[in-house]
C-alpha cells in the first residue's frame, strides 16, 4: 500500500511545502518528517541542500489501520546564518510509489538575535543581526550607513552602533 505523500512538521505543526522553518541561529532545532498509512513503512531520507541529513527513523502502526504503518524521521539542526534560505527536503522512499519516491520542500528562514550591552561611560553597543551582504571570510566593512560597521561572523553578520546615553 503506498503511503500518503510524506509531510514535514516543526514545533508540533505542519509546514507546508514550500513555507518556511523558522529558527534562530546557533541553536538546535529538531524538525519531524511523515509518511502515513504505508505497508510495508517508507523510508525517509533527509537532505539540507545538497547535503544528505542522518535521521532516526521510527515505523509504528497507525491507530486507526493498524495493517498500515506511519513512519517518522525527526533531524536535529544547528543553524546558521548562511543557510537562510536554503532548502531542507524529506524524501519518503516506497516501492509503491509511481516513481519509487516522493519528498517535501520546506525553506530555511535563519533568525538572529538582538541585544544590548552597556559599557563605561553608558555608551551602548547594539549588536543588530542583520542580513547585509559581506563577501568573503571573516570581515570588516562599511555596511547600510556610515556611522555603521558590520562585520561577518559564523553565524550572523552583526551590525554595531555606537550610541551614548544620558
Amino acid at each position: 500500500v503506498a503511503p500518503q505523500r510524506p509531510r514535514i512538521e516543526h514545533r508540533s505543526t505542519q509546514v507546508l511545502p514550500g513555507n518556511n522553518v523558522t529558527a534562530r541561529a546557533g541553536e538546535k532545532t529538531i524538525v519531524k518528517c511523515l509518511s502515513r498509512y504505508g505497508n510495508p513503512p517508507a523510508k525517509l531520507k533527509w537532505f539540507l541542500g545538497e547535503t544528505e541529513l542522518s535521521g532516526n527513523q521510527s515505523n509504528n502502526p497507525e491507530m486507526d489501520n493498524p495493517r498500515t504503518w506511519v513512519a517518522s524521521s525527526a533531524v536535529e539542526v544547528t543553524l546558521d546564518k548562511v543557510q537562510h534560505g536554503r532548502s531542507l527536503r524529506c524524501v519518503a522512499l516506497h516501492e509503491s510509489y509511481p516513481t519509487k519516491a516522493q519528498s517535501v520542500d520546506v525553506r530555511l528562514d535563519v533568525t538572529c538575535e538582538y541585544a544590548s550591552i552597556y559599557l563605561q561611560h553608558q555608551a551602548v553597543i547594539k549588536l543588530l543581526l542583520d542580513s547585509c551582504q559581506v563577501g568573503g571570510q571573516t570581515s570588516v566593512k562599511t555596511c547600510l550607513k556610515p556611522n555603521f560597521i558590520s562585520m561577518l561572523t559564523k553565524k550572523c553578520i552583526v551590525i554595531l552602533s555606537v550610541t551614548s546615553e544620558k
